[in-house]
């Protein structure tokens, strides 16, 4: 990062700008206001492994936190020089100790002529290097983020030592390129500038190179609302691949084409500081598409040829027709997911352990209840990846992200059902609604039903139970078990219409009824066709307050229905308890039928 008053050509950067926004984001602009008698730092921040700040929400999750390694706007203060001083062809470097001092000084001492020999006018005076402590700096101490800046006046670059890492070679070759360039790149937009200084130090760190395209273009992926993530799974016991989209709220950002018509050394946007991140994404995403069409002799040719025409920077459509780009965001969103390929894929996803493992928590825990961490991802196979883009990584490649998810796993169940809720779920196979009914009237058995539902927004009543109600036409019974205690103990029954080739209920981990064994299963049809499998528990066992996917789950009732293809479905129950006297009435299971919603009802 850049900053200074630009006083070799009589500019100060600052100019009056307009608003201008992409369709379905809001998006704005405040001018940056700098003391006059003081340099503009810019910053750098590479990160480090370190999640700072919490900024991007997930409409269908809890998005708790986010990467922030880039800032800006902070005037630099007074700071006395480090001790320790150690001379270079290109500069003296100062740090705190004489090891610290040497470490940088080999680093410049590589990097300098490195970034000399990919950039024409690179200016010949010898830069200043200090690894700094910000701490006794007021205003960087509050800025944890901010991990290198370059002071034009003196020509000064400070690196913060206490977050100096394995990203050091990159930070030091981002500034040095703020600090070397010369006269002839005054022109090119403070954006671009950014991403120029990025696309240099990816060439010249590459170890680095990947994590930090990752972060970059994360950022600028977050400012669009037209980019989501999705996650690519099998359901239990189906080899059909389903996919479920993971939405993201676009936070309001400037549009980058605005950034890219604005004038500096670095990025100032003092009044809006979250608009950098998503700037410095788009910065590099453009500046390596200029470099890879016309290299940087060519974005140097650019700058003279705006100069010469007396453009204060470079027109905007110059700049977009060498990048191969266009205004709509439609192209730019497609630019964005050609950069993000396996390699960077990865990366992010990792960054985004924490938050992907929410989101999968809360979606696939109820689907895998009999599952462990590690089956899930066995039998899923799950794969993620950005909507529109062919590039996906499996989950399980992800170091950081499976780790969170066997940790959350084991740590966390499916949201617990008591009687009278209900779950929607949506997968290759259509929308499904899985419900624990409660006993109605004299009835002495709860019902869990999942049914396959093929009706839209218009087809739902509310019913007096708070359910949805739709006509039975529209529904497709999955599953329908009934639970319940007569005066010889617990029967469990499951009815389907075209009978089950799998039904197995496991109390305590023993198994009591195996329909594949012919265990403890009776199997009947009745008079409209339908088939059922019941069985009944050993005595002593009575019921009251039954919970669907209770974290304490005692008895789990697996089926399949007999059909091709159809998924195999598990239900694990917390059946604990003791039924009250009214629920204890005598119930002949065999005179109990499938229960269908209805509009009507």
């Amino acid at each position: 990062m850049r900053a200074g008053h630009d006083a070799r050509r009589g500019r100060s950067g600052a100019a009056e700008h307009t608003k201008r926004v992409i369709p379905g984001a809001a998006l704005r602009w405040a001018p940056a206001v700098h003391a006059p008698d003081r340099p503009r730092p810019s910053r750098c921040g590479i990160d480090c492994g370190i999640v700072l700040e919490s900024r991007h929400p997930l409409l269908v999750s809890r998005w708790r936190t986010a990467l922030y390694v880039l800032a800006t706007g902070l005037l630099a203060g007074c700071s006395s020089a480090p001790p320790v001083r150690i001379e270079t062809p290109y500069g003296p470097v100062r740090a705190a100790s004489r090891p610290q001092a040497l470490m940088v000084a080999a680093l410049t001492t590589g990097l300098t002529p490195r970034v000399r020999s990919l950039l024409p006018d690179c200016r010949e005076a010898p830069t200043e290097i200090w690894l700094d402590d910000f701490l006794a700096d007021e205003e960087l101490a509050a800025r944890p983020d901010v991990v290198g800046l370059t002071e034009l006046g003196p020509n000064r670059i400070r690196i913060r030592a206490d977050r100096l890492g394995r990203d050091a070679d990159f930070v030091l070759a981002h500034e040095l390129v703020h600090a070397l360039l010369g006269d002839d790149w005054a022109p090119l937009p403070a954006m671009l500038k950014e991403g120029m200084c990025d696309s240099v130090a990816s060439r010249l760190a590459a170890d680095s190179a990947e994590r930090v395209r990752a972060v970059r273009l994360l950022d600028a992926s977050f400012s669009d609302p037209g980019m989501a993530l999705e996650i690519w799974f099998s359901d239990p016991g189906s080899a059909t691949r389903a996919r479920l989209p993971i939405p993201l709220t676009a936070a309001e950002r400037l549009d980058p084409l605005v950034a890219l018509g604005l004038a500096g050394d670095g990025l100032h946007t003092h009044a809006s500081r979250q608009d950098e991140p998503a700037l410095y994404g788009y910065g590099l995403l453009l500046s390596d598409r200029i470099v890879e069409r016309i290299g940087f002799d060519g974005l140097h040719e650019l700058c003279l040829r705006a100069d010469a025409a007396g453009h204060e920077v470079v027109p905007v459509d110059w700049l977009l027709a060498a990048a191969e780009l266009d205004g709509s965001p439609a192209t730019w969103r497609a630019a964005l997911l050609a950069g993000l390929q396996a390699p960077a894929l990865g990366a992010q996803m990792d960054l985004l352990a924490a938050e992907i493992t929410d989101f999968v928590l809360v979606s696939f825990r109820h689907r895998y209840p009999g599952y462990s961490g590690a089956d899930f991802l066995d039998h899923s196979l799950p794969t993620l990846g950005w909507q529109g883009s062919e590039a996906r990584v499996a989950v399980a490649m992800v170091d950081g992200l499976r780790s969170a998810i066997l940790e959350g796993w084991e740590r966390t169940g499916p949201r617990p059902m008591g009687p009278g809720d209900s779950l929607w779920l949506r997968d290759a196979g259509g929308a499904h609604l899985t419900s624990l009914l409660p006993p109605e009237g004299t009835e002495s058995f709860h019902t869990v039903s999942r049914l396959r539902v093929d009706a839209g927004p218009d087809d739902f009543q509310s019913g007096a139970s708070g359910l949805p109600l739709f006509p039975s036409e529209k529904a497709e019974v999955e599953a329908w078990i009934q639970i319940g205690c007569d005066g010889n103990g617990v029967w469990i029954r499951s009815q389907h219409p075209t009978g089950l080739d799998t039904f197995r209920v496991t109390l305590d981990g023993v198994v009591l009824s195996d329909l594949a064994r012919n265990q403890n299963a009776d199997v009947a049809q009745a008079a409209d066709g339908w088939w059922s499998v019941s069985c009944r528990l050993p005595g002593g066992l009575t019921l009251d307050g039954m919970l669907l996917y209770g974290r304490d789950a005692n008895l789990l009732i697996v089926q399949r229905a007999a059909v091709d293809g159809a998924p195999e479905l598990q239900f694990p129950l917390d059946v604990t308890r003791q039924f009250s006297e009214r629920m204890v009435a005598d119930t002949d299971p065999s005179q109990v039928g499938p229960r269908i919603f209805t509009a009507g009802r």
